[in-house]
């Protein structure tokens, strides 16, 4: 039997080698037999996840029984990544190493209370050096670019560091880029870009710059493509 070259997983931890239609799925590589990707529901609860598939199948298996392996968002593994970043909706950020993450396990990365009643944003997984930033981007288009050794990293269980300086919006994606990339915001037909460069890196605690005129828009989407 054929050994299959893709497998893909959906949100609440379900993976076949067969996609699925009409459903929201994250395709993967299998390579040597197996998948490799870093999982965050939406508690914040991390994980490195790798599994074996040796044979096509097309009813759907569990990743796991645990009942965290809810509302999940993947990231794709690369061998040099050392680092992952979570971020929230009321602006904080949490930063650790990625030796902390377990096997086929969901760690909790931020204190609940951190966040109250807002909620877990999305995550990121990277290779930290000195010529890349975190980006993140709030649901009216507002966007900071900042440097990574203004964070510092914390515990399992922290209540991670202030990112955004943040009134009535809310952070909805991050992203761990170089200069030279194309930020791209859209919203209700709204369309505005911007190349990331050194004139648009920002403190850490700040409120970040407005992206055209968003203002009042909600639901944005973002992409980065290169420039």
């Amino acid at each position: 039997m054929e050994t299959p070259c893709k497998v893909y997983l959906d949100k609440d931890g379900l993976f076949s080698t067969v996609k699925h239609p009409n459903i929201d799925q994250f395709e993967l590589d299998i390579i040597d037999e197996r998948f490799r990707c870093f999982a965050m529901n939406s508690e914040g609860f991390v994980g490195y996840i790798e599994k074996t598939v040796k044979r096509n199948f097309i009813k759907p298996k569990k990743l796991s029984t645990s009942k965290k392996f809810q509302n999940l968002i993947y990231k794709k593994f690369d061998s040099t990544f050392d680092t992952f970043v979570v971020v929230t909706s009321c602006g904080r950020a949490f930063i650790a190493d990625v030796s902390i993450l377990k096997l086929n396990l969901l760690r909790r990365t931020i204190k609940a209370s951190s966040i109250k009643n807002h909620f877990i944003a999305d995550f990121t997984v990277f290779k930290k050096t000195d010529d890349v930033y975190l980006l993140s981007v709030t649901s009216q288009g507002r966007y900071k670019l900042s440097s990574l050794n203004e964070y510092r990293y914390t515990p399992p269980g922290g209540k991670g560091v202030k990112n955004f300086n943040l009134s009535s919006d809310s952070v909805i994606f991050c992203s761990v880029v170089g200069l030279g990339r194309r930020l791209v915001i859209k919203s209700k037909g709204i369309k505005k870009s911007i190349v990331l460069s050194v004139s648009n890196i920002r403190g850490r605690a700040t409120s970040g710059k407005r992206l055209g005129n968003f203002k009042g828009l909600v639901n944005c989407e973002v992409n980065l493509i290169d420039a």
